[in-house]
């Protein structure tokens, strides 16, 4: 349903724009009297609009439409796509009255709009770019989520009637904030996928963002612009204007609420609770329920860590998102870890030992994987990595390391009962060819 319904949202979006092309002029008659507003709208409950929409609005005498670039395709193509990081979107106008209304019934969040404080030379700048981006051949675009968005090109459309007074004055000047800090700001309600993207980002996303570069957001772009003052068309800033003015509410609504939740506690309560658990003063290394409270952390952690290995391992292969490559996480999680699964499940069936290929796979594998936390520890006291790892070094490392080292226990039981199987079987043999010997001298 929530496909078909974005499939009749996106024709229906089409058919707007073709009556607004086919129905509006493309000028303004008064500029003096138009307005233009920048429209900044709210979270909703859906992942694509998580970190809010910006739209322009323009207002004239004869029309009274918002700018939208924020429009794509969504068909059974479009999740591998956007995975690779190659999806294009569009721009589109309509009707405010309709856009508003429909999006009241669909999907319900705060709309603020304010009045930008320009010339009629800065308007009509304004305008003839936002006539150059509905040429056909310029409709389209690449989106990059902090680069090349709906609300970049918005900035980037303002800048440009201000004769590119928001950049100088914002680029040199630093925010404090970088993509990995937004990220969390917008996404850190989705547990999973907020987890995930934080594990995969790489240190390109830890660089801390000019004024210029953390409008990429909605809300920040208005944050920025609000204290941002009006100019002349000389390039002269104008004396206590501010360039955003007279905010009014369209639509009421809840907006950020700026909650991160710690979802790596989460890790710590599935995998760590049981391996603590295993080490109570009576819970045996030799008995049932070691090798339970052992597999079962064992086996999630594996499949856990052995595929998003494997996916960032893979990553330059399969998308060209450049800043989910080679994340210092590759450190902690393997590809190697999908051997756990199958070792955790012996340990939960109760299995005291493993087959011989498995057993030393597991082995090395785990002394591989227990120097090489070690070596990361080593680099992180040190300081050689630029990407934020706290979560790996108090979080992922430890699970790791646990892990790694209990396999080590239950396998060195596993080979002391080989052998001493072994050792029996070869008494048994010695003893069986001594009475043979026996009976052949009698």
């Amino acid at each position: 349903m929530k496909k078909l319904a974005l499939r009749f949202s996106f024709i229906w979006v089409m058919f707007s724009f073709m009556s607004w092309a086919a129905s509006a002029k493309t000028s303004i008659k008064d500029f003096e009297s138009a307005k233009f507003s920048l429209v900044t709208l709210g979270p909703s409950h859906y992942l694509y609009s998580s970190a809010g929409h910006t739209l322009i609005r323009v207002t004239t005498n004869e029309f009274d439409h918002v700018f939208n670039w924020g429009i794509f395709k969504f068909d059974d193509k479009f999740a591998w796509k956007f995975f690779q990081g190659n999806t294009h979107y569009s721009v589109l106008a309509t009707s405010a009255k309709r856009y508003f209304t429909r999006g009241k019934k669909i999907l319900p969040r705060s709309i603020i709009q304010d009045e930008l404080l320009l010339s009629t030379e800065q308007k009509e700048k304004l305008w003839n770019k936002i006539i150059w981006w509905l040429k056909k051949e310029n409709r389209y675009y690449q989106y990059h989520p902090w680069k090349r968005n709906c609300t970049t090109i918005v900035r980037d459309i303002i800048n440009h009637a201000l004769n590119n007074q928001v950049k100088q004055k914002l680029s040199a000047k630093e925010s404090y904030l970088s993509v990995r800090d937004t990220w969390h700001l917008y996404f850190g309600e989705w547990t999973f996928l907020a987890t995930l993207v934080d594990i995969a980002f790489n240190s390109t996303t830890d660089q801390a963002l000019s004024s210029w570069e953390v409008m990429h957001a909605p809300e920040l772009l208005r944050l920025g612009l609000m204290e941002f003052q009006a100019y002349a068309p000389n390039g002269s800033e104008l004396a206590e204007k501010k360039l955003l003015n007279n905010a009014s509410t369209i639509e009421k609504g809840s907006f950020w609420s700026y909650r991160y939740k710690n979802r790596y506690f989460l890790l710590l309560l599935v995998f760590l609770l049981p391996i603590l658990l295993a080490f109570l003063p009576f819970i045996k290394t030799s008995g049932r329920a070691f090798r339970l409270l052992v597999g079962i952390p064992s086996a999630l952690w594996g499949l856990s860590s052995g595929l998003l290995g494997l996916l960032l391992l893979c990553m330059p292969l399969l998308s060209y998102r450049s800043y989910l490559y080679y994340s210092a996480n590759l450190w902690i999680m393997w590809p190697l870890d999908l051997c756990l699964i199958v070792t955790g499940i012996f340990w939960v069936l109760g299995k005291t030992t493993l087959p011989k290929f498995l057993l030393y796979t597991q082995k090395y594998t785990s002394y591989a994987h227990m120097g090489a936390c070690l070596i990361f520890l080593f680099l992180a006291i040190f300081q050689f990595f630029d990407q934020e790892i706290y979560h790996s070094l108090t979080v992922l490392m430890p699970i790791s390391l646990l892990i790694n080292l209990l396999q080590l226990v239950l396998i060195q039981q596993a080979e002391s009962q080989i052998k001493s199987s072994g050792d029996e079987s070869s008494s048994k043999l010695r003893k069986e060819a001594k009475r043979q010997q026996r009976k052949m001298s009698a």
